[in-house]
């Protein structure tokens, strides 16, 4: 009889001492998202969105009214506008090699948010051989890049010369479309030789082509690629190597195994890279060293 009373003595006290709390995680509240990549032949720009809380759909919710300041090396130089098509964008500014471009992102529903980027330098590449392939249809080149000293990450990104149509033949996009982009090279495999004890399977797909200089510090590297055409024989190429900031390749890196895992119910989460104080997103840059290919030369 005693060992009831005690427990009811021990439910009524409970009981008693219940109090509603309001809660309030970082999940249901909405901050800014910035994504931006500075490019020292484009005009800079950004687009700033809304996050979206575990109660919101998934639709981008772009932010309009916000005030974008854009800081070189520390000094104010711009106050971007918005443009119809959903960008904050300047008329004349464009990022200079070397120099630091910070940006503060102020809205009067939202947390200031802040971020920099460095602008590398374009990188020293040629395009060493570069041939038609019948059998297989695609270009096969050969790229020669001169790394410096130092951690360096890049991105490859090949376009062909061509015209795509529909089922019905109606044109639906020509000039310089996006080509794909084949290789064995271990440095676009995560720097893993096929055949050896980590094969290519167990990594996500790099769709993005980026690679770091773990292979090559400081050397020479000749980087062989296959691009595939739409249509048969040869057709003029433009090939660009991007010389990345290290956030742009975290950021890239972290998007394809977020995407890869993300299917695999046993697989721990990724977090997609952000190099945004306050809120997220990415703020960086790149350099481009862009090389034509002309269908007389394969």
């Amino acid at each position: 009889m005693r060992a009831i009373y005690i427990l009811l003595a021990t439910a009524f006290l409970m009981s008693s001492c219940e109090k509603e709390i309001a809660y309030k995680g970082k999940e249901l509240e909405n901050f800014m998202v910035v994504n931006s990549v500075l490019l020292p032949d484009s005009l800079l720009s950004c687009r700033v969105t809304r996050s979206n809380t575990i109660f919101d759909d998934e639709t981008i919710k772009v932010i309009g009214d916000a005030v974008v300041e854009v800081y070189q090396n520390k000094e104010l130089v711009e106050v971007l506008p918005y443009s119809p098509d959903g960008y904050y964008r300047s008329a004349s500014l464009k990022p200079l090699e070397g120099h630091n471009y910070s940006f503060k992102i102020s809205h009067k529903s939202y947390e200031t948010i802040t971020g920099q980027t460095k602008v590398p330098a374009k990188t020293d590449v040629i395009i060493q051989s570069a041939a038609y392939n019948e059998n297989t249809y695609m270009s096969d080149v050969t790229l020669a890049i001169t790394d410096l000293p130092g951690d360096d990450y890049y991105r490859l990104l090949a376009y062909v010369d061509d015209v795509i149509y529909d089922y019905d033949g109606n044109v639906i996009q020509e000039g310089y479309v996006k080509a794909f982009i084949n290789s064995s090279d271990p440095v676009l495999n995560f720097n893993k030789v096929s055949g050896d004890e980590s094969d290519f399977s167990d990594y996500p797909d790099n769709n993005y082509m980026v690679f770091d200089d773990a292979l090559f510090d400081g050397e020479t590297y000749q980087l062989r690629v296959s691009i595939s055409h739409y249509a048969y024989g040869a057709k003029p190429l433009r090939i660009i190597l991007q010389h990345l900031n290290e956030d742009l390749f975290l950021y890239y890196s972290s998007v394809q195994s977020h995407i890869y895992y993300d299917e695999d119910p046993f697989a721990e989460p990724v977090q997609i890279h952000s190099n945004v104080s306050n809120g997220a997103g990415i703020w960086s840059s790149a350099a481009e060293t862009v090389m034509e290919v002309g269908e007389e030369n394969q």
